[in-house]
């Protein structure tokens, strides 16, 4: 009976990449979006939620007051007029995309609604509610 050695390349017959690459494709598709997500969204907003700790003019150094910004704007009454306004008048977009919504998407009477259809039915409310932010000053002209 004769022995053979076992080579390298017997034993490892795929590289790393082979092996894994179903499984790191989707991300790296995904990496440019996250990039610039992170970039112009998270980074951003984060920076804006930390600064309104502070009292900045954007000039001097910041000094930080706690949520004494918070305090004035929640006591101030001319806030709480904006804010009714914005309730009152904003919302004409996304009431009428949601009609589109429910009208486009109501199931045929033959057709019982599915549990399986309620993520893509998320999915577009979702998208069609988001975008009311684009066009609601546009709802006056």
């Amino acid at each position: 009976m004769t022995r053979t050695a076992i080579t390298h390349q017997q034993t490892y017959s795929h590289s790393w990449w082979s092996r894994n690459q179903r499984r790191v494709i989707p991300y790296l598709f995904i990496t440019p979006m996250m990039l610039i997500f992170i970039t112009f969204v998270f980074l951003p907003i984060s920076y804006a939620a930390a600064m309104s700790f502070f009292n900045w003019n954007g000039i001097s150094s910041p000094e930080f007051i706690g949520i004494e910004n918070y305090v004035d704007i929640f006591t101030d009454p001319v806030f709480w007029i904006a804010l009714k306004n914005t309730v009152i008048y904003s919302p004409r977009g996304p009431r009428q995309r949601g009609l589109g919504v429910v009208g486009s998407h109501w199931p045929e009477p033959q057709e019982p609604p599915r549990a399986a259809d309620f993520p893509h039915h998320l999915f577009l409310a979702l998208r069609y509610f988001s975008s009311h932010c684009d066009d609601s000053r546009l709802d006056f002209w």
